[in-house]
């Protein structure tokens, strides 16, 4: 199991380092995406801007052909942050805000 927390500053703080922790999400949108982690059943337990905890189901999203490269347990478990939201390679990324609107509480 991998817990991925955001690592990079926010973008209206000046003084944040990329090193740092995000020490302050008040400029993000609600749906920013600023922890991660995946399960080998398919599930992201997701922590959003606004202190929103939620669970999100991929499973349903494997048979498509974009995520199809996930079905690979080992691939899906190397979800992290990158913009804000969930990536697993430069080429497979889902929107924050489809995330914020779909996970279950």
């Amino acid at each position: 199991m991998q817990n991925t927390i955001l690592n990079q500053p926010d973008i209206k703080e000046a003084s944040s380092t990329p090193s740092q922790p995000l020490s302050s999400t008040k400029h993000l949108p609600d749906y920013a995406v600023i922890s991660v982690t995946p399960h080998s059943d398919y599930t992201l337990d997701l922590v959003f801007a606004d202190g929103r905890q939620a669970t999100f189901d991929f499973a349903p999203y494997l048979s498509k052909p974009y995520y199809a490269p996930l079905r690979n347990v080992a691939l899906f478990m190397r979800a992290h942050i990158k913009y804000f939201t969930v990536v697993w390679t430069e080429e497979i990324d889902i929107a924050p805000d489809f995330l914020y609107s779909e996970s279950s509480t």
